[in-house]
């Protein structure tokens, strides 16, 4: 019997080791499972922020690019044979009621503040191209795009948002020449 009792100790030895060893693999299975699903999961997440960074970079591309074009836009105006400087009265006008959107100019555009200007269109043509000279020495490149009714002679009347800034920024004696005349 002690012989019969050693050989089936054995084959349970054997049998937990075989177990064991089973149940090692099967953990080692699982592991490299997850390790793969992490794996993957840090990959697709290396992905999208990858994916962000180029929507970034190409928005980024974007808004240099639009900045060129202004700025080439500009230049090639400067470029041209621009018209002599002449001493006009500038003023400052909003939409009615404050801020607002969707204002549309006597020549069918909406209004953008720091390129919308109202003149007398027998001053400055509509739709021509200027550049002021500010009192505090700035310039600025506006667009004729409306009128008004008190915009007469050497009057100009520059689109700003705020009412308040519009009355801030009073009457002012200014320096203009035509850059681009329109038609």
């Amino acid at each position: 019997m002690n012989a019969h009792r050693t050989h089936t100790l054995g084959l349970l030895a054997s049998a937990l080791v075989m177990s064991a060893l089973y149940l090692s693999y099967e953990f080692a299975q699982a592991h490299m499972q997850a390790l793969a699903l992490s794996q993957r999961a840090q990959a697709a997440q290396y992905q999208s922020l990858a994916a962000k960074a180029q929507v970034q970079n190409l928005q980024s591309l974007v808004a240099m690019q639009r900045t060129e074009i202004k700025a080439s836009r500009h230049v090639g105006l400067l470029q041209m044979n621009p018209g002599p400087w002449e001493a006009f009265r500038a003023t400052f006008y909003s939409p009615s009621g404050g801020e607002g959107d969707g204002l549309v100019t006597y020549t069918g555009k909406r209004v953008h503040q720091g390129w919308t200007v109202a003149v007398d269109p027998k001053q400055i043509p509509l739709g021509s191209v200027i550049e002021v000279k500010f009192t505090n020495g700035q310039t600025q490149i506006l667009q004729a795009l409306d009128t008004g009714g008190a915009i007469k002679g050497k009057h100009i009347d520059v689109f700003v948002w705020s009412a308040d800034k519009a009355v801030k920024l009073g009457v002012q004696q200014v320096q203009v020449r035509v850059l681009l005349r329109g038609k």
